[in-house]
């Protein structure tokens, strides 16, 4: 009994230990993790845009942070709120960059979802949609030359959106990138030091005063020559509809199907003007089927897709899977000069 006693002692001894181990790694945790996110906006003069009223970490690496708002810079009265972020994985180096991004309920004006000010989503009637989650995966590797990204769009009341890219020759743009964010977070930089100090005749602006500009379209723009050497080599989409095409179609039909008064129903007269729609264009897709298989790998099943887009499916899937790696500039050149061109390099999968 006494050496049960002692090793229930023990035991318990063992917890509290580790409990209060685990909170001392997890406060310890939670103040590295502030100060890293701290130079990271500084890296990038965001500091002042981005605010939490709470953080935390555990030992493991995964930070969250709760009552998140950000304020873009130089725009004026808009504000997003997030009532939670996750962050695992975070690494940012001159060598590889990679994170998940968990985004919790984010809203603007009146608790909306920043989304309801779209033209498109306007379009399907309605304006005011529930706060939207988004998730944002990425990992570059310089020596390798390869990065992944990964988004998931959710808007509740409108539609689920997955987005995977896969690229190739990235390591450029990761040093421009990696070389602005060392020269941005330097306010101390003289003329001639790495890329920010390159100023132009008559003292222009080097890449650090463009950047305290405040403005991370800047950083778009001082790195885009390097976006044209980017390769894609595999990118797919997954459109889940939660409403947004049934609020769509049902706009389409009361705005372009005329009713005749004393011929029945005005909504049922309009559902067989848009069924015959619907048939001639299912028509209209399988006359072409042979064409499009020159554009898209084994064609379109064109029954699915005026499924999806006459509200019968709920879900439609683009997959772009070229033979080799393809540049992003060369297809924006080739899909000004000939779309159907472009569209054969990227060798379509549309189910």
């Amino acid at each position: 009994m006494e050496a049960r006693k002692k090793w229930m002692v023990i035991g318990a001894g063992a917890v509290v230990v580790v409990a209060v181990g685990w909170v001392g790694l997890s406060a310890y945790a939670s103040s590295r993790a502030e100060d890293k996110l701290y130079a990271l906006l500084d890296q990038y003069h965001l500091r002042g845009s981005v605010q939490w009223q709470d953080l935390s970490a555990s030992p493991f690496g995964s930070v969250s942070l709760k009552g998140v708002q950000i304020s873009p810079p130089q725009i004026k009265d808009v504000r997003f709120d997030i009532q939670q972020l996750d962050i695992d994985d975070l690494e940012s180096s001159s060598d590889e960059s990679r994170a998940t991004l968990k985004f919790s309920k984010i809203s603007s004006t009146g608790g909306h979802s920043p989304l309801g000010g779209l033209s498109m989503i306007q379009a399907a009637g309605r304006t005011e949609l529930p706060a939207m989650s988004l998730q944002l995966a990425w990992d570059f590797q310089r020596e390798a030359d390869t990065g992944s990204l990964h988004v998931q769009l959710g808007q509740p009341e409108a539609f689920q959106l997955g987005i995977d890219l896969e690229l190739a020759r990235i390591a450029d743009l990761m040093r421009a990138v990696h070389a602005f964010a060392d020269d941005s977070s330097d306010g101390r930089s003289s003329p001639g030091r790495g890329m920010g100090g390159m100023r132009g005749a008559g003292g222009m602006p080097g890449l650090s005063d463009l950047a305290r500009l405040g403005s991370p379209l800047m950083l778009l723009g001082l790195v885009g020559p390097q976006l044209g050497d980017v390769a894609l080599h595999r990118a797919s989409l997954d459109f889940q509809d939660q409403g947004y095409v049934k609020r769509t179609i049902a706009i389409l039909q009361r705005s372009r199907f005329r009713v005749v008064p004393g011929k029945g129903d005005a909504a049922k007269q309009r559902e067989v003007q848009f069924k015959q729609f619907a048939d001639d264009t299912l028509k209209d897709c399988q006359q072409q089927g042979d064409d499009l298989k020159s554009v898209v790998q084994g064609g379109i099943d064109c029954d699915d897709v005026l499924g999806f887009l006459t509200g019968d499916e709920d879900r439609l899937r683009l997959t772009l899977e070229p033979q080799r790696p393809v540049p992003i500039l060369d297809l924006i050149q080739a899909g000004m000069r000939n779309p159907e061109q472009a569209a054969r390099m990227l060798n379509i999968k549309v189910n």
